[in-house]
């Protein structure tokens, strides 16, 4: 079974309630076996934050990232949760490749 091991924050930038980009590095492994686990890494941006990042012409991938009007952290936690139980596979190699969709992978 898939599991979130470890989260961390790796940058914050607050602009206003509303205007928030927030970089997190987060392991996921296997509850079986606290030592095989990946590196992801995922953004929790608000919609004014994505909106003054591409507003230059950039075009963004949206890949890792995770996009919520209102910061909270609870959501946070079961919308990783959640895409967890949806990447389950028969193998951890699998679940990494299916977690890679929504993730970026750090590691490997």
């Amino acid at each position: 079974m898939l599991s979130l091991q470890l989260m961390r924050n790796m940058d914050e930038q607050w602009d206003d309630v509303d205007h928030f980009h927030l970089s997190y590095d987060i392991d996921i492994g296997v509850s079986e076996d606290p030592y095989e686990y990946e590196v992801f890494q995922v953004d929790v941006v608000s919609p004014k934050r994505l909106a003054s990042i591409v507003e230059d012409g950039r075009v963004e991938c949206g890949r890792g990232y995770l996009i919520m009007s209102d910061f909270d952290i609870h959501k946070v936690n079961a919308t990783i949760k959640r895409i967890l139980t949806i990447c389950e596979a028969e193998s951890f190699e699998q679940s990494v490749d299916h977690l890679s969709k929504y993730f970026r992978l750090l590691s490997r």
